[in-house]
């Protein structure tokens, strides 16, 4: 269950058990929306799948939101916006709980970057690296929590960001960790077609051992 950065990884499923994810996603989403897809549909849908793992890939649509001109700005510059986020999976949760056969895990929220989006949108401007900061700590409280959700019910999530993930030491100083956008991302949110094949397979490794 996720948004838009679900597709590029479903472009890149190939063979076997990748073969066997059902992809529920929609560009744009955001968790309150998912959420009511599930409770509109998750009754009809195990009409057809009895078990379900259900991957909650969702938030890069709630911490930031879409302008009119098709930038995106910080949803909130308080840690509100990823607070209301965590309630959201909490209440997902539980409504989860009247569903035995379903076992829902958290996967965690990529690291991306309104600078880079907004660039590639034809906007530059270095306040925006202002706000990725900003950005970045509110994806860490909500990576904080999906890890010791996880590690409740005994699942675990890739860590995505490592991927992106680079590390500059100078001499004398503590080392700097940078996340590579211009690199791995297309538009500062979505992966290029190698790095969605990576995750694709991280996800399949998972998926082998929460399904076993």
């Amino acid at each position: 269950l996720s948004d838009s950065k679900a597709r590029n990884l479903r472009d890149e499923v190939a063979r076997g058990i990748e073969k066997d994810i059902v992809w529920w996603y929609k560009g744009g989403a955001t968790t309150e929306k998912q959420y009511d897809f599930l409770c509109d549909n998750l009754e009809i849908k195990l009409h057809r799948y009895p078990n379900i793992v259900l991957y909650l890939w969702l938030g890069t649509c709630d911490l930031t939101v879409k302008q009119h001109d098709g930038l995106i700005e910080l949803k909130s510059r308080d840690k509100s916006s990823a607070n209301d986020l965590i309630k959201q999976f909490r209440d997902i949760y539980t409504f989860l709980r009247g569903f035995p056969t379903v076992e829902p895990v958290l996967l965690e929220l990529p690291p991306y970057s309104i600078y880079e989006y907004n660039k590639h949108k034809g906007r530059e401007d270095t306040k925006y690296r202002d706000d990725d900061k900003i950005l970045h700590e509110h994806i860490r409280i909500v990576n904080t929590f999906v890890r010791e959700t996880n590690l409740i019910y005994r699942r675990e999530s890739p860590r995505f960001s490592l991927d992106i993930e680079n590390c500059r030491r100078d001499r004398y100083k503590k080392p700097r960790y940078i996340f590579r956008f211009s690199t791995f991302y297309y538009d500062g949110i979505h992966p290029i077609s190698e790095l969605a094949r990576l995750w694709l397979l991280r996800i399949c490794q998972k998926v082998s051992q929460d399904c076993a």
